[in-house]
């Protein structure tokens, strides 16, 4: 633990001796009211101040990979089921904010999200998407989610959309 109680890090040692990133968390408390709880994981680098991570690490511990859309994106004009969007959420992975963007989020309410599911990213997304769903109406088509998950780099699951 750091001096005054405030900042507790942990390194752990890659688990084999090819990864060179060393695996951190680092894990934030003030004690001050209204202070916030700050959780940094897998990160190949992280700066003080403004916080910057660069060179993220998916939950499996590898650089999540963009992938493009093999198929053509659906045009469908069927809302998105709800089995869909659970296949989708323990997809998504580490792109869960860049397509939070694009289906029209704030700031404020990705924030909220993440405070609300820090350790659950499954249900975080799967959050995300039946807030949009429900918010979007008949506008949450498969064809507009395909679209903006093709655009964050997750072509898979937009062919994914395809096929159903």
């Amino acid at each position: 633990m750091a001096e005054g109680g405030d900042i507790e890090e942990i390194e752990r040692e890659p688990k084999e001796p090819k990864e060179q990133i060393v695996k951190r968390s680092i894990l934030m408390n003030p004690r001050r009211e209204g202070g916030a709880n700050i959780v940094i994981e897998n990160a190949g680098l992280v700066t003080s101040g403004d916080i910057h991570i660069v060179n993220h690490i998916g939950q499996d511990g590898k650089k999540q990979k963009t992938k493009k859309a093999k198929k053509p994106l659906t045009n469908s004009t069927e809302l998105p089921s709800v089995e869909e969007l659970q296949y989708i959420s323990c997809r998504l992975g580490a792109r869960w904010k860049k397509l939070g963007r694009k289906l029209e989020w704030d700031e404020g309410f990705l924030e909220h999200l993440e405070h609300d599911h820090p350790t659950n990213t499954e249900e975080r997304n799967y959050q995300m998407l039946c807030k949009w769903k429900q918010a979007k109406g008949e506008g949450a088509t498969k064809k507009v989610l395909a679209k903006q998950l093709a655009d964050c780099g997750s072509g898979d699951l937009a062919d994914y959309l395809h096929g159903q």
